[in-house]
């Protein structure tokens, strides 16, 4: 039996989207007559034994899909340009993606991929090209999960992890700082250029873009 885990994500403010277990990805149209549904594509329903999310870039141009499909788990594109599916590496363990919310950057994805090591994949969906390969980890296996987020200019990504919080260069991948602070979930103001870090002992630090290279906080 399938699993369905974040299966819903809206594609825009009067559409969103779900797996369902019968026909697979399915639109759901907000009208003033009321719900109406489209079937998308049905073609990973009877290879599919668990969903791990769906999510929409900010322009509901396309969809990435994560799920263990035919027993390796998978990363696929949804284009709703084209209409098809476009598969972006198979036999990895991704099970998150987070969309850059920056519309000139809104095609890249970043995808937690575990393997060896655990790394963070930055992907042009315009393209499905590679654009860098980010390692959060020296070590793969069973480890917390990482947590992903953008900056609002969409400049940097931040993951975390227990215990680890890196910050990268979206353009090239360089890795802007290791903040060396026991933090595990990370998340970016929505209007400002500040990261806010959830420690282990329960307290949030800040820290603003301009003093990510020398670790200093806001406040």
């Amino acid at each position: 039996m399938s699993k369905y885990r974040k299966h819903l994500d809206w594609k825009n403010d009067n559409t969103f989207s779900y797996i369902n277990s019968q026909h697979g990805l399915t639109n759901v149209a907000i009208t003033p007559a009321g719900l109406t549904e489209e079937v998308l594509s049905n073609m990973y329903v009877n290879n599919v034994s668990e969903y791990y999310g769906i999510k929409w870039d900010s322009e509901g141009h396309y969809l990435a899909l994560s799920a263990d499909v035919n027993r390796g788990y998978n990363c696929h594109l949804w284009s709703d340009l084209t209409g098809t599916w476009t598969p972006l590496r198979t036999g990895y363990n991704y099970h998150s993606a987070v969309w850059n919310p920056l519309n000139v950057y809104s095609h890249i994805l970043a995808i937690v991929d575990y393997k060896s090591v655990v790394c963070i994949d930055l992907y042009n969906a315009e393209t499905g090209h590679l654009l860098h390969t980010l390692r959060h980890t020296d070590s793969g296996g069973l480890v917390p999960d990482v947590y992903l987020t953008f900056s609002p200019d969409g400049q940097l990504l931040a993951s975390a992890s227990k215990g680890l919080v890196k910050v990268w260069r979206v353009d090239n991948g360089e890795l802007v700082n290791n903040l060396g602070v026991d933090g595990n979930m990370v998340c970016w103001g929505r209007n400002r250029n500040v990261l806010a870090i959830v420690l282990e002992s329960g307290k949030v630090q800040l820290f603003s873009k301009e003093d990510l290279r020398a670790g200093q906080t806001t406040q």
